[in-house]
């Protein structure tokens, strides 16, 4: 079966860039692998009549690495196996001794100290009377 239009439509350049690009990537991917930069790639396109915006040169770019890259990706072939939960036992510390005097470590030492009346930063007292405002 003949298809004239199809052929013809198949000789013509693709409208959208991206698809040029894709068309293009192994070329072009070949060009970045071997040290070129996305700038020198886009001044050969440009001189070969493909007029792309740099900025959008770099996200077809980083598309196109990303569909490879799943690609390569191996597919699960089966769901992972369902491991058992087994308990983990808390690990008990002995308490060390501070500076020789034979007392514990105090894990809520920090909290006790901050909680207390010396806390630091401002503490806002709350209002003062009239009298202490304004005077009497």
């Amino acid at each position: 079966m003949e298809t004239p239009n199809l052929e013809a439509l198949r000789a013509q350049s693709p409208r959208r860039k991206m698809t040029l690009i894709r068309m293009l990537w192994p070329t072009i991917r070949e060009c970045l692998d071997a040290g070129h930069t996305v700038r020198e790639v886009r001044e050969s396109l440009r001189k070969d009549g493909i007029e792309v915006n740099y900025k959008n040169l770099c996200a077809c770019i980083a598309e196109l690495r990303a569909r490879e890259k799943a690609d390569a990706a191996p597919a699960p072939t089966a769901a992972p196996a369902v491991r058992e939960k087994v308990p983990v036992p808390f690990p008990v510390r002995k308490p060390a001794s501070v500076g020789g005097d034979g007392r514990g470590s105090d894990p809520l030492e920090n909290v006790r100290r901050l909680s207390g009346n010396g806390r630091p930063g401002f503490q806002y007292p709350g209002t003062l009377s009239d009298e202490e405002l304004f005077g009497k």
